[in-house]
């Protein structure tokens, strides 16, 4: 059911931003379909009056030879000597949520927009407590590749 509402509440802020076409057209796609509580959570938070330069932007890196595949819930203009700012919306436990995605989304964002990674901002939002996260120093590239080298060799 979390994952439900989480999913639904992307679709909502996808429509809401007019951003680009619905990743499923089987999800439902009324404000109905929405937990209320998460929509009021939202509009009363930072960023229901900012408008992002981008929304549910996929994207595939190679890091030590393996994939890294996602998609970015949103980009909106950077501040504090940041060109962007990377949000990731969380709808449950942000607590929990891997500092590691934000850099791959960071790392993600940098490359597709050709601007170094210290231009970009990475933080989680959780959405019904309507808390910004900043986790602590993101790795760069070199760091990711580093992380994700000594993963494989685990595996």
């Amino acid at each position: 059911a979390e994952q439900r509402a989480g999913t639904a509440f992307h679709r909502w802020l996808e429509r809401r931003f007019a951003s680009q076409a619905p990743l499923v057209d089987d999800l439902p796609d009324t404000a109905d379909a929405v937990d209320q509580a998460l929509r009021e959570a939202f509009l009363s938070g930072p960023f229901a009056d900012r408008t992002p330069l981008a929304v549910e932007v996929p994207f595939t890196l190679v890091l030590a030879g393996r994939l890294v595949r996602g998609r970015i819930d949103a980009v909106f203009e950077g501040a504090d000597g940041h060109r962007f700012l990377v949000v990731d919306w969380k709808t449950g436990h942000a607590g929990a949520a891997d500092p590691l995605q934000l850099a791959y989304y960071r790392l993600a964002w940098a490359e597709l927009s050709g601007v170094p990674v210290a231009e970009v901002a990475a933080v989680f939002y959780d959405v019904l407590l309507g808390g910004v996260r900043r986790p602590g120093p993101l790795p760069d590239r070199g760091q990711l590749e580093s992380i994700v080298a000594r993963l494989s060799d685990r595996a």
